[in-house]
């Protein structure tokens, strides 16, 4: 498939993030591939969720539907809560 055919569906800090949305594709038969500027190892700055263009609108509708928050993309990549309200 071309380049021109993919479209990003979301961009993320780290490869873990973009791997959890990936793997949310897939177990919805949508393919996508994870595209970043690491040139080195350990130095990108982004990484790119990309669907192919004629799935792109199944691809938003499937990430809406499983509402994945920032926090729960954190939890998931570090194992560590985000900073939340304490309750005393």
């Amino acid at each position: 498939m071309p380049e021109s055919d993919w479209s990003p569906v979301g961009t993320y800090a780290d490869r873990v993030a973009a791997a959890v949305i990936l793997g949310l594709l897939a177990a919805n038969e949508v393919p996508a591939r994870i595209r970043s500027d690491e040139a080195i190892p350990g130095l990108a700055t982004f990484f790119a969720v990309e669907v192919p263009q004629e799935l792109l609108q199944r691809a938003r509708s499937v990430m809406a539907s499983a509402a994945v928050s920032d926090n729960e993309l954190t939890y998931l990549a570090t194992h560590e809560r985000p900073p939340g309200p304490t309750q005393d």
